[in-house]
């Protein structure tokens, strides 16, 4: 059995008595009879340890180009990085842009 993790916010499966047994995301699991271990892991809710330490790369902010070649502006919700990458579109020098905080960066393009 490999080892394996919780990943939703609660597990709750047998243990080898068969008793109930409460797992929490994050929480090892020891054991889970086989038929526990495919539903759980083809359901998303339990994840191998390997999957969980290996993180994958973040990526980088992307914006679409708008019509005319214009780096579109992104929604409010957007992530930082994102009106980091429209400030620099805009003429904000990078250190400056990356410095700034979030309502900063949308308050220095929004009133140029």
């Amino acid at each position: 059995m490999m080892p394996l993790h919780a990943n939703a916010p609660l597990v709750v499966a047998k243990d080898r008595s068969g008793a109930l047994r409460y797992y929490y995301a994050g929480d090892p699991i020891s054991y889970l009879s086989p038929e526990d271990e495919e539903r759980l892991l083809d359901e998303g809710l339990v994840v191998d340890v390997e999957d969980v330490l290996v993180a994958p790369e973040p990526k980088p902010a992307v914006l679409a180009p708008a019509a005319g070649g214009e780096v579109a502006r992104p929604k409010q919700t957007a992530d930082k990085d994102d009106w980091v990458a429209y400030a620099i579109a805009r003429g904000i020098p990078e250190a400056e842009a990356k410095a700034m905080t979030k309502p900063q960066l949308i308050a220095a393009v929004t009133t140029e």
